[in-house]
């Protein structure tokens, strides 16, 4: 069983280790495990106890509750940081639980509770991180967790005697485990696999909602909406985490700003989609150099520059570029380029720790140089409808009247957006049969980067300048002493993009110049840190949850205290298990003692009318312990406590054994009818 349980603690920890949320050594988790089950597999081979069993429970159940409000201390131990990010801060807690309760795995069913936190890293670190490696280490973590359960089946319902602790298990039966363990990994992987993204959008949002207030993010390229909307306006708060998703480093004459990821062109009313018109296959040269062709492979090298990107979160399939792609060196065969959009994507996606280097052009944002340039495209068709938005209309003729040139007309729609409205990624969701666009400028004046980018684009468009959105990040972290970009994830962005003739399409963002309100600023430089000081009345719910469970385990370590030294209270316990004896026994046949029988002479009785059934030999055993335990010392039957209770289980096994289930429940309510009546004690 320990043996099985290190494997399933170990696929844990590469689970964990393939997210990849920062680097993360393997060697100082896999030290303490190992030596904290080989400490618990000694500690076990011992007879413990009920005073010993409930001091390592309280102590499992302290760990838990360390991982859990003290990650920041364990981190700084071996070296890693502490992200807010829900999922990742619960995955890496119940990795340090995993590891940490190692050391108290000294029961058969501690050690099988191992497999319940691990199957909750599997499905927490499915929620932002999807790879080949991590399915493979999930069927090791079933078929190992199922071997696991297996064998502590066998363990439970082997007899054993009184001075050993642990049972034998036969190689038959344990390769009866393995065989098991292997028929049914299968089905149970395909199972879990079916139902992750089922609890990922129910369970899951439903814990983070109710505990943090926050939720679970969405993965790196997947849409912001399931409602046929890909990028919907006005959707409500959103949590930015700090993990850092990628570094990158700068050469060139032309200073990027952006890394776009993909471009939104369509709008519905509601939000944004993407028109993909084609997608070009392209397959690296002689040198392994991607090459594109288009007509600004020609341009200044005072408009290009050349990045080199090292991800260090999660799988991409998107190549993130700061402009038009002119060239790409990437450890990949082929490359995706959507025309007209030149973005780029992979048929396989790229994992942390991979780079690749990208150069392009990034369009001149220079006012006098866009002055000297119309904003035309003719192949642009996609507006608004007027119906919808006719007060939106109005407000773009009154702002563009009398601007000279088309950059003007875009730079006073810009800078009315700014002046009017501001940053909040607290905003409260926007009415649905309301005009988002039109909600976001009259009534709500608060939003984020996709009501500010839609804004302008849309207003744009009412003043005929072709306008679309692009998704990506923004590059606004220059590292201080080597000048590489460190973008987070907190640093997501969309952004408003106006084509100009002969130079292409320059990107505008309107929330530079926005005022930031309460909670703006500080979710910027730490959205969840921030949200988590704005928490209601259900955080001091969960802390008064915590706070009882806490009482709770100090009442019963008290109670088995006071039981122990009580004369009075271990009789009335031992009485307790007197009686759910007769209670079996009466399940299984047997009528109630006599006021004068004794218990002795009661499971004589009972061998008697049960002779020849598997509970004999139970109750044969618990004859020779019983009398000592209930009329003995206090001392005499704590020693004998484990033994009796022990035999009480056995007896119970094999009633399940002899008697079906629907036999032992009809009995129960008869049983219970006959209390209730007072025809039995």
């Amino acid at each position: 069983m320990y043996a099985s349980v290190w494997v399933v603690t170990l696929a844990c920890l590469l689970a964990v280790r393939v997210a990849q949320t920062e680097s993360l050594s393997v060697a100082p988790f896999l030290l303490v495990m190992t030596a904290g089950l080989a400490f618990s597999a000694l500690v076990s081979r011992r007879p413990l106890g009920e005073g010993a069993r409930i001091a390592f429970g309280f102590l499992d159940g302290m760990i838990a509750l360390l991982t859990l409000t003290a990650q920041t201390y364990l981190n700084e131990m071996v070296g890693l940081n502490t992200d807010g990010a829900l999922e990742i801060y619960l995955s890496r807690s119940f990795l340090w639980y995993l590891t940490l309760r190692s050391w108290v795995l000294v029961t058969i069913g501690s050690v099988a509770f191992q497999c319940v936190p691990g199957l909750a890293v599997f499905g927490l670190v499915a929620t932002y991180v999807l790879a080949t490696e991590l399915i493979w280490l999930f069927v090791l973590f079933v078929l190992s967790m199922l071997f696991t359960l297996a064998v502590a089946h066998l363990v439970e319902s082997t007899p054993t005697s009184t001075s050993s602790p642990a049972p034998p298990v036969r190689p038959m039966e344990l390769r009866s485990a393995l065989r098991i363990a292997m028929g049914a990994g299968g089905v149970a992987s395909l199972f879990g696999f079916a139902v992750a993204g089922l609890l990922a959008i129910t369970l899951g949002q439903l814990i983070s909602g109710m505990v943090v207030g926050l939720p679970l993010r969405h993965l790196a390229n997947s849409p912001a909406s399931n409602t046929g909307t890909e990028i919907q306006v006005g959707a409500g708060p959103t949590a930015l985490s700090q993990i850092e998703v990628m570094r990158v480093t700068a050469t060139g004459q032309a200073v990027p700003r952006y890394l776009r990821q993909d471009v939104y062109e369509v709008y519905n009313g509601k939000g944004w989609n993407r028109l993909r018109l084609f997608v070009e296959d392209v397959y690296p040269n002689a040198e392994g150099i991607f090459v594109f062709n288009n007509r600004f492979s020609s341009v200044p090298e005072e408009y290009q520059t050349t990045l080199r990107i090292r991800l260090q979160l999660g799988w991409h399939r998107a190549l993130y570029t700061p402009g038009v792609p002119l060239s790409v060196s990437a450890p990949v065969r082929q490359i995706l380029l959507t025309i007209p959009h030149r973005t780029l994507t992979t048929p396989t996606p790229l994992g942390a720790g991979a780079s690749y280097e990208v150069t392009a052009y990034i369009p001149p944002d220079n006012p006098d140089l866009l002055r000297q340039r119309t904003a035309t495209l003719p192949r642009f068709n996609s507006f608004p409808t007027p119906a919808s938005t006719e007060r939106v209309r109005q407000l773009v003729q009154d702002l563009v009247r009398g601007a000279p040139t088309d950059y003007d007309k875009v730079f006073r729609l810009k800078r009315y957006i700014e002046t009017n409205t501001a940053y909040n990624l607290q905003v409260s969701a926007y009415p649905s049969d309301e005009d988002p666009v039109e909600y976001f400028l009259f009534e709500a004046k608060e939003g984020y980067c996709v009501e500010f980018a839609t804004a302008l684009a849309v207003m744009c468009q009412y003043a005929g300048l072709p306008a679309r959105v692009v998704s990506g990040y923004l590059l606004r972290e220059p590292d201080p002493e080597t000048g590489v970009y460190i973008v987070r994830e907190a640093d997501r962005h969309l952004w408003t993009e106006v084509y100009f003739d002969g130079i292409g399409w320059v990107a505008f963002d309107a929330t530079e110049g926005a005022p930031v309100i309460d909670g703006g600023e500080g979710a910027l430089a730490g959205g969840v840190d921030e949200a988590r000081r704005h928490q209601n009345w259900r955080r001091w719910l969960i802390d008064g949850a915590i706070a009882l469970g806490i009482a709770y385990l100090l009442y019963l370590i008290g109670s088995s205290w006071r039981v122990r030294t009580s004369p009075q209270l271990a009789k009335k316990k031992h009485a307790e298990t007197y009686h759910r004896l007769v209670f079996s026994l009466q399940l299984a046949g047997v009528s109630a003692p006599a006021p004068y029988e004794t218990p002795a002479s009661f499971l004589q009785r009972a061998q008697s009318r049960l002779k020849g059934s598997v509970l004999e030999n139970a109750l044969k055993n618990l004859e020779a312990v019983l009398p000592s335990y209930l009329f003995g010392s206090v001392e005499q039957a704590n020693q004998l406590e484990p033994t009796v209770h022990k035999q009480v289980r056995e007896l119970e096994r094999a009633l399940k054994q002899e008697i079906p289930l629907s036999q032992r429940t009809v009995k129960t309510v008869q049983l219970y009818w006959r209390k209730l009546n007072g025809d039995i004690a």
